[in-house]
């Protein structure tokens, strides 16, 4: 289990959460910070 956290606010497990149950701000976030997520996520 990988969580994140943005601004201390809520907490997500970011295997069962990205990108699905994020905001669209949080997403592009984490695809600015961690570019390997998108990939690595990608819907197959």
């Amino acid at each position: 289990m990988l969580l994140v956290s943005f601004y201390g606010k809520k907490i997500y497990n970011l295997y069962g959460d990205y990108p699905d149950n994020m905001t669209p701000e949080e997403v592009e976030i984490l695809d600015m910070e961690k570019p390997g997520l998108v990939e690595f996520f990608k819907k197959r």
